[in-house]
């Protein structure tokens, strides 16, 4: 026997499919952390690709989100198979994340508003003088570069901080430029909680 349609079940119908047809808009629409940092709690330090990080949010909305972990210089050996005979700063070099460790990402400079991060290939394509000079290990360049990212489906990053995995930090170019990386984690946690500061090394 086919249902029958009430004014009441033809309104629950429209009104969800209102909803369908507006969930990926809202989706797109939601821009969450993007241009802040989260800096990973006890909870998350317990997973081995994210204990005692601090990751640069580059964006994120409904359908996932994308950052680079910014305190974790990387290994010598990557550095120099990456460089061979060029000159770069072993400084600039940094562990983006466990997702595609292949893929290179550029923060090109630093600035007092939140950066962009641009895959390596499009950065050379659009800034080759800067580049060469990045690589002849010229001063006044201040590329990082990371290698991999941090990535996360629908809503996933979302759930990981109803679950206290991560902490908001908004952006901070004194933070992220003129802190040591081993220290970035630390600052962030004091800031985050001034009651629990602790003495930490010089930057």
């Amino acid at each position: 026997m086919p249902l029958k349609l009430t004014p009441q079940t033809a309104r629950i119908y429209l009104l969800t499919a209102a909803f369908l047809l507006a969930l990926p808009s809202a989706l797109s629409l939601y821009s969450g952390h993007t241009g802040k940092f989260i800096i990973a709690t006890p909870r998350a330090n317990r997973d081995p690709n994210f204990g005692v990080t601090m990751v640069y949010i580059a964006y994120h909305n409904g359908w996932g989100a994308f950052g680079v972990v910014v305190n974790k210089p990387l290994p010598g050996d990557k550095i120099k198979k990456f460089l061979g005979n060029n000159k770069a700063p072993a400084e600039a070099f940094f562990y983006g994340g466990p997702v595609s460790p292949n893929e290179i990402f550029v923060i090109p400079q630093a600035t007092k508003s939140p950066p962009k991060v641009i895959p390596l290939a499009r950065f050379k394509n659009e800034n080759p003088a800067q580049w060469e000079d990045f690589m002849a290990g010229k001063t006044g360049t201040n590329l990082r570069l990371y290698f991999g990212y941090a990535g996360w489906g629908a809503l996933q990053l979302d759930k990981e901080m109803l679950r206290g995995s991560w902490a908001i930090k908004n952006y901070d170019p004194a933070l992220f430029y003129e802190t040591k990386p081993q220290n970035m984690w630390g600052r962030a946690v004091d800031d985050l909680n001034p009651q629990n500061k602790k003495n930490q090394p010089g930057i």
